[in-house]
């Protein structure tokens, strides 16, 4: 190698990984589902108020289909693409008035305690997913059955745990920098 090519590949080694960056096909495998999903629903809502106005009769379990189906997959599959993409809200009044080393201090705290609550989310909710398989839950007193979506909350706080450790050990092995932005 030549001076700057090894000047380069120092820096290169040197660059902490944006921990928002997940392969480009795992970013889709999120988005494209939600999308999907969101056309869906809108189409059914507007293919219910359409069949509404004409008729006077509603698509059966409409409500509970948009309900129980279309808006937690968006919710929770936007969730973890949010956080894959590192565009979650951020209330920075306080942390930009931070110095450098109180604000990796305070990265490696949020990191760390966002992979404990969302690792006993997905805990939670693996056992909470299998007791409604077993007992083959239902949409209150209507046919529509529910069970099937409620393993997307293991799934996708699952992601958030393992997405945040990941984080953390950037972090750590960048010494407490996620990327090089926070210099």
């Amino acid at each position: 190698m030549t001076a700057p090519d090894q000047r380069e590949h120092a820096e290169e080694q040197e660059r902490p990984a944006d921990p928002h960056h997940m392969a480009p096909l795992a970013g889709r495998l999120l988005e494209i589902p939600a999308a999907v999903v969101l056309v869906l629903m809108v189409g059914h809502v507007v293919a219910n108020a359409l069949l509404r106005w004409a008729t006077g009769q509603s698509l059966p379990e409409t409500l509970e289909i948009t309900t129980y189906w279309y808006l937690p997959a968006i919710v929770l599959v936007g969730f973890v693409a949010a956080a894959r993409r590192g565009e979650h809200v951020a209330a920075s009044l306080l942390y930009d008035r931070m110095t450098t080393a109180t604000r990796r201090i305070v990265d490696v705290a949020t990191d760390l305690l966002v992979a404990v609550v969302c690792g006993a989310f997905a805990w939670y909710g693996a056992q909470e997913a299998w007791h409604n398989m077993e007992i083959g839950l239902t949409a209150g007193a209507s046919v529509v059955v529910i069970w099937p979506v409620t393993f997307l909350v293991p799934l996708c706080f699952g992601l958030m745990t393992v997405f945040s450790l990941t984080t953390l050990i950037r972090r750590l092995r960048a010494g407490g920098r996620a990327n090089a932005e926070d210099e």
